[in-house]
């Protein structure tokens, strides 16, 4: 499938659109998916279930298209592609390298310092714990006490999270 073509079937107007994605996810490259979300037709829900689609391939290979959606400007398609990040290395046998982990990780505390959607927040410190880099303690601790149950819990989530990957 063309990304054109993945971007008509997930905006054709469907009451249930189950269907088409697990064709998608099962017949379509990961990077036509990722390249549908370029496509200029594209509306921020198809955006979003296109992040989605990305989150259940969990395609190392399309890293830099969920990177690029974080700075969407819909909060949904930035809340889908942090969440499908987070998959691509949270929920891999083998998760991209090392200096691609610190590229994912520099974009993350990025869009975290101007998020201003606390969902997307709340997904991005889930999505920041996932990389399984010990470094992003500070961060996670740092929104122990933000305004937003989700964040403070998601944050909190991170660091046992992390604590646990740590002690095998």
């Amino acid at each position: 499938m063309t990304p054109e073509q993945i971007v008509d079937e997930l905006a054709r107007n469907t009451p249930d659109r189950r269907p088409t994605m697990t064709r998608i996810s099962n017949e379509g490259q990961p990077e036509d998916v990722a390249a549908a979300l370029g496509v200029a037709a594209t509306t921020p829900f198809v955006r979003m279930l296109l992040c989605d689609l990305l989150g259940q391939m969990r395609a190392a290979t399309t890293i830099d298209a969920l990177l690029t959606a974080l700075s969407d400007t819909d909060s949904r398609v930035r809340a889908a592609a942090a969440d499908a990040a987070g998959k691509v290395f949270g929920y891999v046998d083998e998760p991209l390298g090392p200096a691609t982990r610190d590229r994912v990780r520099q974009t993350l505390e990025e869009r975290i310092a101007v998020e201003d959607s606390d969902a997307v927040l709340s997904t991005l410190m889930q999505t920041a714990a996932l990389l399984g880099d010990p470094s992003v303690r500070p961060l996670l601790e740092s929104r122990l006490d933000h305004p937003d149950r989700r964040v403070r819990r998601q944050a909190a989530w991170g660091l046992d999270y992390l604590a646990r990957k740590s002690s095998g």
